[in-house]
């Protein structure tokens, strides 16, 4: 017994060992990666009074030396808010968010290699203005209190590397977060 499972372990060492160096390394290169795509999320100010909006602005940024194809998406539905309290609670949104789909598979973003794409978004019936400037509530949060909040955004990216022969090894969902910012509410 011992020596046939002895015997499968050599033979499947032995067939991995003949298939893995024909295993595109590139396809393993991009999930190594993934950390060359950044998310940079900014606020318009630090500090708001209650009830005033509160709105951000996302920017994906290619920081390898190569060119990335990224499935754009509306703000929203590109990543997640995660906003947390002074008590370092993480809160849930207060609302639905507003619907939207990703966009059709057609709809992508090259990135050159140091180039920045802010990821904004047209309102129905005015397709001329990109709106840069993302309402938290598009998130379904409303901040309600007084205090100082904790804004982070985090994407699961469907991203793939550009070469001289079109767009190869497409690798989904490349988990990225953005910066912290803190943000202070006022009466």
């Amino acid at each position: 017994m011992a020596a046939k499972r002895a015997q499968f372990t050599f033979f499947t060492m032995a067939i991995l060992g003949i298939l893995i160096p024909f295993i595109a390394p590139e396809a393993f290169a991009l999930e190594s990666q993934h950390l060359r795509i950044s998310l940079r999320l900014e606020t318009e100010k630090s500090v708001y009074r209650l009830g005033e909006p509160i709105q951000v602005r996302i920017t994906l940024r290619n920081d390898a030396g190569q060119e990335y194809g990224v499935r754009a998406a509306r703000p929203w539905m590109l990543c997640k808010l995660l906003i947390d309290n002074s008590q370092h609670q993480t809160l849930s949104p207060s609302m639905a968010p507003r619907p939207g789909g990703r966009g059709s598979a057609m709809d992508a973003w090259d990135l050159s290699s140091g180039e920045s794409q802010v990821v904004g978004y047209y309102v129905l019936g005015d397709t001329r203005t990109v709106h840069q400037w993302t309402p938290i509530e598009f998130w379904g949060y409303q901040l309600t209190q007084p205090g100082t909040y904790t804004i982070t955004a985090v994407s699961d990216l469907t991203a793939w590397s550009i070469t001289g022969h079109g767009a190869e090894y497409i690798r989904g969902l490349i988990p990225i977060q953005s910066n912290s910012l803190k943000i202070q509410i006022l009466r």
